[in-house]
Parts: C-alpha cells; structure tokens; sequence
C-alpha cells in the first residue's frame, strides 16, 4: 500500500497545498520552504496515537483562524472494524482525515481541557450493494462477505447494512483511526532525531521491539532456573565491589530505613537488570569479549541506517506495507553512503517519501517523483506541464528523459544541483562556468544569486531549460550561434526550448572571442589562462562585458 496523494491546509507554511507521491518520493527546496511539515503532516495524520498533546499553536499557519485539515489518500483501501454490540462491522477506507481547531470552551467535567479539539477520522468508501466493490482491492485475508451490505452516507454519519437486513447508524467520529484497522500500513517517521529509535524510549522503534522481547521471554522463561542464574551473577558483581555482608552503602541504608519508616528493608539491593522483563533497559551495542560499545558511539547516520534496517526486518516478519517517512536521510553520512541509501531506499518495496538536500537522492529518469517547494508554491504544475515547446509539451519532453536514457547519459550526476538553486545560469561548458563569474568579479559584477549549470554541449541545453520549466526554476540561457544564423535548425531548437527565459548568445563562441578560436589542442586550458590573464576591465571585450551585465542584472530582479 502507498501514499497517493495528501492535502494539506493551515498546517505550519502551508496554507492550500496538494502532492501527489510517487513510489519513492523526494522533496527539495530552500530551508524554510515547508518540506519537512509535508513529512510531519502525513506522520500526524497516519498516527494512531493520542494527539492532543503532541499538538502545538505554532502548528498553526500564521495564527490563521481556521483550523488544521490533512487528509492522506492511499491508493488501496484498508478495514476499519466499528463495534455493534457483541460484534463489529467491517468497513472500507481508502483515506484518513485528522482535523484540529481551537478549542472554544472547556471540556464539560475535566479540571484541565486539551487547547484543541481533535477528530481523527477514516472515511468509509460508500456503496449500495457490496457488488459494486472490486473483490481484489479487498485487503489480505478479506473477502466481500466481510463486508455489510451498504455503507452510505446520511447527514450524521453513516448507515451500514448489517447482514441481517437491519441498519446501523454510525456518527461519523466513530470511525476513527483508534478502532482495529486491518491491512493500514506501517507509516514510520525518521525525523532529525532518528537515533532515539535505536534506544530505549516513549514509543521508540527499540522500545516497541523491547516490550515484545519481554513477552515472548516472559510466556516461556523458567523461573527458579532464572533466579539461579541470575543470583550467581548478582553475587560475583557485587563482591567486586563490595562484601555484600559489610556494604558500605546498602547496609546502613536499610538500617537507617527501618529506624525511619519501621518496616523491614533487607531486600533492597542495587539492582542491575530486571529479572522478569530483562530487555526493558536494553541496548544495541557492538560487543566483544566483555568490552560493549553503545551504537551511539558509531556515529548518528549509523544509528539511524540500522534503526531503518531493523525496522525493515520487523516489518517484513509482520507482513505489514511499510512507508518510510525520512528527513534529510543525507545526513552525517559520507557521499558513499549517501549513494549507497539512496539506491537501497529505490530498490525497496517500501515506499519512501524524504526532503534533501542531496543531489544524490534526486533520480531526473523519475520526475515525477521530484516535489520542488518554494516559499510560495510547490511544482511541477499540471498546467504548466501541458504547456507546448517546440512540438511537444514539457510533460512529454519530460518523459523522453527515460526513455532515451537521458538521464544516463545527457545529464552529470551533479546535476541534480539544478533543483537546489534560486535562479539557474545554463551555459554550454565548463569554460563558461569557470570564466563568467571570475571575469564578472574583475567589472565589479557579482553572480551570487545564482547558479551555473555547465550543459556538456549547445544541444543538451533544452533538456536542462525543460526542467527548469517544469520546476519553475528560474534560468538565464547563454549559448554560441558557432557563427551561424539565429534560424539555424540547431540553434533554433534552443531558442524554442527557452520560451520566456531571458536568452543572450555569442555570434561566434566564447572561446572565440578570449582569442582561441578554431580546432586546437587544450583548448578550453588555453582559454582558462586567458580568462586568468584578464585581470582588467579593458582587456575583456565589450560583448562579454555586455552579457555579463545583463545575466547580473537579471539575477538580481526578484
């Protein structure tokens, strides 16, 4: 089962927002922009926990009046089993929907009232006749006859067919997500704190793991054979220490215990371990001999790469769908890892859904897995994608990435860069990317509003201009004509790609006009030692100073 879409409304930066997710799912954008709310907005919205307490004004967006909605789409249906009497009804949902708003007044016969008032609903898929649903969406193990007979809505709730012809009235709060659900996935969120999910703690993925361990040692553990064991260790720790007969500690305790209190205290002793739930204050360590070292001291992106593979475990063993919800999973792990992680997540079955700021999660044969969040807005648009460039629109310009393999082979792998700048310079080449900011610096011009993406060549230019339409990342475009006409079918392509970025071209090339023009050898180093020997203003030709002035004062424009 997978997210397939989330609405959001007044949550945090987000006023109106609507995604749709992808199977693994990244989210880029400046810091500020809202992703990480996306992730804790699904998180609160899949949580079958208590919420109230967890909630906060600042939630809120901008002390808007109106209250908190999330609404989580799947894009299979899960059961949702409502108490009748001695028995349930099994109804069908395909989303949740948590709504939070100020609360108005106090909570009638409590002393101290939550500030918010919480619903946090399923919304039963409705039909007249059990026919109408298509049996192989049911979830694992169920079949129609566990369905009722309808399920349709009325102004207070619900009316559900019982198989005895009778209806049911249900309120719609009484479809929550605090009743059994079956076939619901296992939404974990790994957020910046991830390392708590290796140790003992409230609601941490070790301590969930911990609590079982407990009850299977429990349903079939030997006592006295326990109590033997563990007497015999108890024993040989302590008089390490001390002569538990003479203890300097415990004994003038317990008498000084039993003067205060009258009671008896010979059983107090330090305990080191509990006897009947003994993974209760455990940990994961690296263990040899008897020297432990706690996984904390493996760093924080090693805690959290085997929180995520512990969890990946539990959850194949428990035959749930798991969708990882992870923030910035890039962090204080090396570039290979980073690599390494990013491949496991995509070759997962479980669905992944993170912000970054990594090039290396960024997978441009997928765009539609990409999410760019600005301060405003989100993209792609679907409006924007329909609009035509040259003979095709950006959607379809978009596909052809995969499907001729540009994605292999037209873009670098630092290109996924393009996703983390304000306002984008493509240019053909390295040369360019080296020389127009350095000779910028040398007119008093500045660049450092935007980034330069070297293209590999005038004709990969429109595949990097396509993304920065669909992304809406603004983009300057600057490429040679080869003294050639503006009309030229190759050159053309170009300018039809761009649409209304702002596009600026030299009539011959930029090599050309540093002085190393024609085929020759070590050209673009040639050229590089002539951008480093132009130390003033004078000695960069007027065309060059005229372009730069033009790409400064556009990076400049908001």
């Amino acid at each position: 089962m997978k997210i397939s879409r989330v609405q959001i409304q007044n949550f945090r930066a987000h006023k109106s927002t609507e995604l749709e997710f992808a199977d693994h799912h990244v989210l880029v954008g400046e810091n500020g922009s809202g992703k990480t709310a996306i992730l804790e907005a699904i998180n609160y919205a899949t949580s079958t926990y208590y919420l109230s307490s967890r909630l906060d004004e600042q939630d809120f967006n901008n002390a808007d009046a109106d209250a908190i909605k999330i609404r989580v789409e799947f894009d299979k249906p899960f059961a949702v089993k409502v108490p009748d009497g001695y028995t349930h009804q099994t109804l069908l949902a395909q989303s949740v929907e948590l709504n939070v708003k100020r609360r108005e007044k106090a909570a009638p016969s409590k002393a101290f009232s939550d500030p918010f008032v919480v619903s946090h609903l399923c919304s039963p898929i409705t039909y007249q006749k059990k026919q109408e649903i298509n049996e192989l969406t049911l979830p694992e193990s169920m079949s129609l006859d566990d369905l009722p007979l309808y399920v349709v809505e009325t102004d207070q709730g619900f009316s559900v067919g019982r198989k005895s012809g009778t209806p049911m009235n249900l309120r719609r709060d009484s479809v929550s997500l605090a009743n059994d659900l079956v076939g619901f996935p296992n939404v974990f969120y790994f957020d910046r704190h991830r390392e708590r999910e290796t140790k003992v703690g409230f609601n941490s993925l070790f301590s969930k793991i911990a609590k079982d361990l407990n009850w299977r040692y429990r349903k079939d553990w030997f006592q006295e054979q326990a109590k033997e064991k563990w007497d015999a260790y108890y024993e040989s720790v302590i008089n390490v220490v001390e002569d538990p007969k003479k203890s300097k500690i415990l004994s003038p305790l317990r008498k000084q215990l039993s003067e205060f209190l009258g009671e008896g205290f010979e059983s107090l002793e330090i305990s080191l371990l509990n006897i009947e739930q003994p993974f209760t204050k455990g940990f994961l360590s690296f263990r040899e001999g008897s020297n432990q070292v706690d996984l904390e001291g493996a760093g924080s992106g090693i805690s959290m790469l085997v929180a995520l593979m512990l969890l990946e475990q539990v959850s194949e063993r428990a035959g749930d769908d798991l969708i990882l919800l992870i923030d910035e999973p890039e962090l204080h792990l090396h570039p290979q890892l980073q690599l390494k992680l990013a491949n496991h997540l995509c070759q997962s079955s479980a669905q992944t859904i993170m912000t970054t700021h990594s090039p290396l999660f960024i997978d441009l044969g997928n765009w539609k897995s990409i999410s760019r969040m600005t301060w405003k807005d989100q993209y792609p648009k679907k409006e924007k994608l329909a609009v035509t460039l040259g003979s095709k629109t950006i959607a379809e310009h978009l596909n052809d990435i995969p499907k001729y393999g540009y994605h292999q082979t037209a873009f670098a792998s630092n290109d996924s860069d393009i996703f983390f700048a304000r306002k984008v310079l493509l240019v053909e080449g390295p040369v360019e990317k080296y020389g127009l900011p350095k000779l910028a610096a040398v007119i008093g011009k500045q660049f450092d509003q935007l980034s330069i993406i070297s293209c590999d060549g005038k004709e990969k230019i429109p595949h990097y201009a396509t993304i920065c339409h669909a992304f809406a990342i603004p983009a300057f475009v600057l490429f040679d004509l080869d003294s050639k006409s503006e009309a030229e079918a190759g050159n053309q392509k170009i300018v039809a790609a761009c649409g209304e970025f702002p596009v600026q071209y030299f009539e011959s090339s930029f090599e050309d006009l540093l002085g190393v023009g024609g085929d020759v050898k070590h050209k673009a180093g040639k050229a590089i030692k002539k951008i480093d020997e132009m130390q003033t203003k004078d000695s960069i030709p007027k065309v060059i100073q005229a372009v730069i002035t033009a790409i400064e004062k556009w990076s400049n424009t908001k």
